[in-house]
């Protein structure tokens, strides 16, 4: 069976992040977590809803650059 939820240290592998980020992550509501007595669990289904809203972010700005040049130099 597939954890449901992961603990920060399992999340921060995931996510190839250090645990300190992966907590201000949590703190700042970016990346929901759950405290089940002194351990903080992660939801799988978050991990994979910050990295889709990430990838999503990452390509609006791609498509909002048009050619890759900075918008600065447009004409």
């Amino acid at each position: 069976m597939e954890a449901v939820a992961v603990t920060v240290a399992e999340a921060s592998a995931a996510l190839g992040l250090g645990t300190t980020k992966t907590r201000e992550l949590i703190a700042m509501g970016v990346l929901p977590a759950a405290r089940v007595g002194r351990r903080v669990l992660v939801p799988t289904d978050s991990l994979r809803a910050f990295v889709a809203a990430l990838a999503a972010e990452h390509a609006a700005e791609q498509a909002s650059e048009g050619t890759g040049r900075n918008p600065s130099q447009r004409a």
